[in-house]
């Protein structure tokens, strides 16, 4: 389920701010959303009062769940940069960050109302380990593998085998990162891996989220498997000639032959 549409709850009381809405439904709306994406680790409400944008409420924490528990510990996130964009009415994606062995991404919406009015926020933490396993199972050919950076060029997202050696990959990304879209086939694509080798690859930016997914293919292996393909290809092609040779010997014998009375 696409996170940041379950983060578009529309209110149906006609208030003026979340606080507003009972807690025991503000809480139930939280927990319906954490049950529908279980990658939402922390999901929680902010205040706002667009009369009122000075009062000190603003920006506090009024409903709070973590790992499934109702958080007690209330704070206020009003000078922070989710706050106030979704307060401006537009959607945040946070950077990457690791906590333990994953990696995690804070994700923001404004609330509205019955009248489409802004009247609080609803700020979300998200696990990133599914893209990880899906970034680390890719293969292609024999040796060929997947990374994903985040919007400063990092790579957060490998098959676990590789090791660090350089930073030829990174150079690569950040030229991903800058609009460039290589496809296996200028200069550019051949490089010094920074987990070792020379290799052959191509890039694409995510532009909604400004991450890098790019393929590395060791060339020993992407030339292998190009000539394989071209013996496969030769070998088919002799076969349809040698097919269609027949198949004139043929026709030319019963359609050529010459009619007995």
């Amino acid at each position: 389920t696409d996170a940041l549409t379950l983060l578009h709850p529309r209110v149906a009381y006609p208030v003026a701010a979340l606080s507003g809405v009972p807690d025991d439904q503000r809480e139930r709306i939280l927990r319906g959303i954490m049950e529908t994406n279980k990658f939402i680790q922390e999901v929680s409400f902010l205040e706002y009062d667009a009369s009122y944008p000075n009062k000190s409420e603003i920006g506090m924490e009024l409903t709070k769940i973590a790992n499934g528990a109702a958080v007690a510990d209330l704070v206020s996130q009003r000078d922070a940069i989710k706050f106030k964009k979704a307060i401006a009415g537009k959607d945040y994606l946070g950077s990457i960050y690791r906590k333990g062995d994953g990696y995690f991404m804070t994700l923001a919406a404004p609330v509205q109302n019955s009248d489409r009015m802004i009247i609080g926020v609803i700020t979300a933490e998200i696990s990133l380990n599914p893209v990880a396993r899906i970034i680390s199972d890719g293969v292609l050919g024999n040796s060929g593998y997947l990374i994903l950076t985040d919007d400063k060029g990092e790579i957060w997202a490998k098959p676990s085998h590789l090791d660090y050696r350089g930073f030829g990959s990174n150079l690569y990304v950040l030229s991903v990162l800058g609009g460039y879209q290589g496809a296996g086939l200028d200069v550019q694509d051949e490089y010094p891996s920074s987990f070792g080798g020379n290799v052959i690859a191509s890039g694409k930016k995510i532009k909604d989220l400004n991450w890098a997914l790019v393929v590395e293919w060791p060339k020993d292996d992407a030339y292998a498997a190009i000539y394989s393909l071209m013996k496969q290809a030769v070998t088919f092609f002799v076969l349809i000639l040698g097919i269609a040779i027949l198949a004139a010997y043929f026709f030319s014998r019963r359609v050529l032959k010459p009619i007995t009375v």
